[in-house]
């Protein structure tokens, strides 16, 4: 398989760094005591990366899918009144999710092209005894970014549960777990970060790990996040770690906060609108635009498809096409994490230019 320049919406560039760290110095992970020490300081750079003071990080080998199964799981039991806001895919995608667990789910759908309105969702939760409410911070599939801060404040106040998934917003976007007042911070590796795609985080409140130390036993033993905490505060492992990619996200979270990582994604996504905007191209979102990824439907005189399909099979650039009913009519651009350079976005512009104007 030949390599490309990847500039989709996830897994995204890996640095020299990463391929670096992913095959140096490696041991026993289990027997030598000096991987501990890093393991635990990656954690706690993560912490510092989304502003965990107060609470746990678990990090979990697999896919980030697996952090948002493992907190349905936690935190959801059979009867549980979830609320499920919905303004695109993945959020949409919590209600399965929870029914799965035994949920009863209400599902609040909002426009796709915009931030969901926090105000009536509060009206909502206002009405019904609900216990868990899930949302995302960016929608990946649609490139808009939700307020989460404010909704999870008001949800603390009113003893509810938030559960969010911010695997698109980390390191991308404006987060501070504690002053948010998120119960429940769900991630990925293969994002903002730029790691291959086999690390998933959960992030727990003091309010969220006390609900795990009361609830009735989760019936599972990998997905089980309170084993997690435990084996974390006595610094042993439950499982056999992920070595490399522990290793590479220690190197990766360094470099990232010496950097004012925010404003560098919301600069490069500016520019990325900008371009498209330039050469035809209509923004899918309406407001909110995400730091981390821009959703645009092509020019006349060329289709989403074909614009993938070029790039992939004659410039070896990948992109994200559209999702759902956005498939085939949308093309998505990552700009997160590695693929923010410069050098990247002159080839991706130069060959869609190509194929615009061949």
């Amino acid at each position: 398989m030949k390599s490309k320049l990847i500039m989709s919406s996830g897994p995204t560039q890996l640095s020299e760094l990463t391929k670096l760290n992913l095959v140096d110095n490696y041991t026993n992970q289990d027997l030598d005591s000096s991987f501990k020490l890093i393991y635990r300081q990656t954690i706690d750079l993560y912490n510092e990366l989304i502003g965990n003071k107060n609470g746990e990080t678990i990090i979990m080998t697999g896919e980030a899918m697996l952090a948002l199964e493992a907190a349905c799981l936690n935190f959801i039991e059979k009867g549980d009144k979830v609320l499920v806001v919905s303004n695109g895919i993945f959020g949409a995608g919590f209600e399965g999710l929870a029914q799965e667990k035994g949920a009863d789910t209400t599902v609040l759908s909002y426009d796709w092209k915009k931030g969901f309105p926090v105000y009536q969702i509060l009206e909502e939760v206002k009405k019904d005894d609900y216990k868990v409410v899930t949302m995302v911070h960016v929608e990946t599939p649609t490139g808009v970014v939700n307020d989460v801060a404010s909704l999870c404040r008001e949800l603390r106040d009113m003893g509810i549960i938030s559960i969010v998934d911010s695997v698109s917003a980390i390191g991308g976007q404006t987060l501070d777990f504690d002053n948010d007042c998120i119960d429940v911070l769900l991630g990925g590796s293969q994002k903002c970060l730029s790691l291959p795609a086999d690390l998933s985080f959960v992030s727990l409140s003091k309010n969220a790990i006390h609900y795990l130390e009361n609830r009735s036993p989760v019936k599972s033993f990998y997905l089980n996040l309170l084993s997690y905490v435990n084996a974390l505060r006595e610094s042993r492992f439950l499982y056999t770690q992920c070595m490399g990619s522990i290793l590479a996200l220690n190197a990766g979270l360094k470099a990232m906060l010496d950097t004012d990582f925010v404003s560098i994604h919301e600069k490069y996504a500016a520019m990325v609108r900008y371009e498209l905007i330039k050469r035809g191209f209509k923004i899918y979102a309406e407001s909110d635009f995400a730091n981390t990824v821009t959703s645009a439907y092509p020019p006349d005189g060329i289709t989403a498809n074909e614009l993938f399909d070029g790039l992939i099979v004659d410039k070896d650039i990948v992109i994200s096409g559209g999702l759902g009913e956005l498939n085939g009519k949308i093309i998505r651009i990552g700009h997160m994490g590695e693929n923010n350079k410069d050098e990247n976005f002159e080839k991706l512009f130069q060959a869609i230019d190509e194929l615009l104007y061949k």
